[in-house]
């Protein structure tokens, strides 16, 4: 009798807890519960487990949910797929997204370049077919509502194979209009291999094709791939510049271009070059603009990653230019070179937000392909000299290391918050050259950073949710517009619907 009562008890006990609720820590649990968990002192404390963990659960149910130790965020399988849960206080909001081409291919590289120009309610996205025939195309994207864009084409006639149109692309506002350009580096136009060619568009129709000048349309010159253009108002005035890192022996040069608004096309205006440049430089793999149509004044900012100053190997410069008030004339004013090891290749992206003095430039390559973002400052003008001081920004947190690809500061997008604020936001990405803390795998990342009471701040780490899918090259191409508060990441290598390399974008809110 005393070992049948212990047994009848927890039957008893079992039968009770399966006719009504169960509580810890209360006697009068909820009745439309199974378990009711009270306390003022204590939580409930779910599995915790690092990303590469998470994923390799097999075969999850929905609706199961664990912390990720490394993204420190809830997530739940659902739909055949994890999904993040994300405060809604995060200054990047990670409920992303996702665009790809409704028509795309295996090779297409959608994603590979991205601009969002003028009002931040439309731009650009390139996929240069770079596995796929290299013929290339270019898309707008379109704001509609609640995150939400729409995915028109942008190709010109006469494409063709090897072109890689799409490659490089921006926009922004000219005449009333939302102007750009899209890129054809490898166009062999006149049966030049590689010379490259570039297409303006406004809003509405294709304006005009343009070739580099006469004496630079070179073998190999890759005219067009680095793109850039800058009017910041509705006014007839803008300027767009056009690199061709392959240009003069690989010393390289950069393009200005002008709007002209009596013929509505885009004039040739000047060609920059590198005065102590060498061969190998590769001067224009990376260009950012700036022109202030009030003061009529602008300034080019021409990236050189393969250059070797004060003997130290690919360390990498950036060649500063000026076009005073009322002149045609573009002056080399500054050389920015960062005070680091070998084989940074500072230069190779670059933005800049002039109004506030500062420019963002990447150095992906720095430290084991960690890579490094730089931050110059503008400390002095006079005459023809522009004195800047170059800083590295902080690093980016989470314990990531290289794995020889590009990493962070590939790509970088840098805007202010506001027209009358100095507050800026810039976004970097690796192109998958950094590995994931704790989850061994390379499939990009993006940095956030933030420029606020003259210091620069490391804010947020942004990985793709989707990582459990094969592809690489997540932030590949980054584009940020404060006014729409939305960020645009590229992942060019993604596959798609079992396709290899189709690719995507990601739309991000900002939240400030």
């Amino acid at each position: 009798m005393k070992k049948v009562l212990p047994i009848l008890l927890c039957v008893a006990t079992a039968y009770f807890a399966k006719a009504q609720s169960v509580g810890i820590g209360t006697t009068t649990p909820n009745g439309s519960s199974i378990l009711d968990l009270s306390s003022s002192s204590r939580g409930f404390l779910p599995p915790r487990m690092a990303t590469s963990q998470r994923l390799a659960i097999t075969n999850p149910v929905a609706g199961l949910m664990v912390y990720d130790t490394t993204t420190d965020t809830y997530w739940f399988f659902e739909n055949g797929k994890w999904n993040e849960l994300v405060s809604s206080n995060k200054l990047a909001l990670q409920i992303p997204t996702n665009r790809i081409d409704p028509g795309g291919d295996a090779g297409d590289n959608f994603g590979f370049s991205v601009s969002l120009g003028g009002t931040g309610s439309s731009g650009y996205v390139g996929a240069p077919m770079l596995s796929n025939g290299g013929t290339g195309a270019c898309y707008r994207i379109s704001y509609t509502d609640n995150n939400l864009w729409t995915i028109s084409s942008v190709n010109p006639a006469g494409l063709a194979a090897g072109d890689a149109y799409g490659y490089a692309v921006s926009m922004d506002r000219v005449n009333g209009s939302t102007d750009g350009i899209i890129s054809a580096p490898f166009d062999d136009s006149s049966t030049v291999t590689s010379m490259g060619s570039v297409y303006f568009f406004n809003s509405v129709s294709f304006l005009n094709k343009m070739y580099a000048p006469a004496g630079s349309r070179i073998t190999g010159a890759l005219f067009g791939l680095s793109v850039d253009m800058s009017s910041k108002t509705s006014s007839d005035k803008g300027y767009a510049i056009v690199g061709a890192p392959g240009a003069n022996s690989n010393r390289g040069a950069a393009f200005i271009y002008q709007f002209n608004p009596n013929t509505n096309v885009w004039d040739f205006e000047a060609t920059l070059t590198d005065i102590n440049g060498a061969a190998g430089d590769s001067m224009g793999t990376a260009v950012s603009l700036y022109y202030d149509v009030t003061g009529d004044t602008a300034w080019a900012f021409v990236g050189s990653p393969y250059d070797d100053e004060n003997s130290v190997t690919d360390i990498g410069s950036v060649i500063v230019f000026r076009k005073a008030a009322g002149s045609a004339v573009w002056t080399r004013v500054a050389k920015l070179v960062p005070s680091q090891a070998a084989d940074m290749h500072f230069g190779a992206s670059i933005s800049n937000v002039m109004r506030c003095g500062q420019v963002l430039i990447g150095a992906p390559f720095r430290n084991g392909s960690i890579g490094q973002v730089y931050a110059a400052s503008l400390t002095a003008l006079g005459g023809s000299t522009a004195t800047f001081a170059v800083a590295a920004l902080p690093g980016m947190s989470g314990g990531s290391a290289g794995n020889g690809s590009p990493g962070i500061g590939y790509r970088v997008s840098a805007m202010a918050e506001s027209t009358i604020s100095c507050d800026i936001y810039a976004l970097a990405g690796s192109f998958s050259g950094l590995i994931a803390s704790n989850s061994g795998a390379s499939f990009g990342v993006a940095g956030l950073y933030k420029f606020s009471n003259g210091s620069w701040s490391f804010v947020e780490k942004l990985t793709d949710p989707e990582v459990e899918t094969t592809g690489y090259g997540f932030g590949r191409a980054v584009s940020l517009h404060t006014g729409q508060k939305v960020m645009t990441i590229g992942a060019p290598n993604q596959t798609i619907e079992g396709m290899a390399n189709r690719g995507k974008v990601q739309f991000r809110k900002l939240q400030f």
